[in-house]
């Protein structure tokens, strides 16, 4: 084998020591070197994809991969089945990260080994609770609707000093959670 199992490429023959030592070179000897350098290159990875993974890689050290256009996307697919669901990633330089499912059946995100969440074309699942935090104050979730006329949106806000939970549709808060009570300007109720 060219490689000794930890991806080290290991020399069959030494020239240079046969030329020391006055030996001819041998048809022999060049052989196997040469058919060590192409099972070798057998095994190694092409930029164009001939040499695709036939076993799982283990990344050591963290997988940087470099889009040079927006069209450019990290695909992780089924082949072979009838659905054959995908993930994408695309990074847009002009909206941000986009994260595109296909697939016509539920996706599920596992943490050792247990599903935690479940996406499918109409909803989220979670097995748990979901929660989402941020170290400051701020807003903390967004939910908004785009491509229409008004495009609502509500955000919910998380504000250490005061203790609350601010509720705000396009950008105007609506309703206050503290542990005094719940505040809602504006509101107006329906007799």
């Amino acid at each position: 084998m060219p490689f000794n199992g930890s991806g080290v490429y290991v020399r069959t023959e030494n020239w240079t020591n046969d030329a020391n030592n006055n030996l001819p070179i041998s048809a022999t000897k060049f052989d196997t070197e040469a058919n060590d350098m192409a099972t070798a290159f057998g095994l190694c990875l092409t930029r164009d994809g001939q040499g695709a993974p036939v076993s799982p890689l283990t990344w050591t050290q963290m997988l940087t991969v470099a889009m040079a256009s927006d069209a450019a996307a990290i695909v992780a697919g089924r082949t072979g089945g009838s659905n054959n669901p995908q993930i994408q990633l695309k990074l847009a330089d002009a909206t941000g990260g986009i994260i595109n499912l296909t697939t016509a059946q539920a996706l599920a995100l596992a943490i050792a080994g247990t599903n935690v969440l479940t996406v499918n074309g109409t909803s989220v699942a979670s097995a748990q609770p979901v929660s989402a935090s941020r170290a400051s104050d701020g807003t903390v979730f967004t939910l908004s609707r785009t491509g229409g006329t008004n495009n609502p949106a509500l955000t919910v806000t998380v504000n250490d000093a005061a203790q609350t939970f601010a509720f705000a549709i396009g950008g105007t808060t609506v309703m206050t959670l503290s542990s005094t009570g719940v505040t809602a300007p504006g509101f107006n109720k329906s007799p």
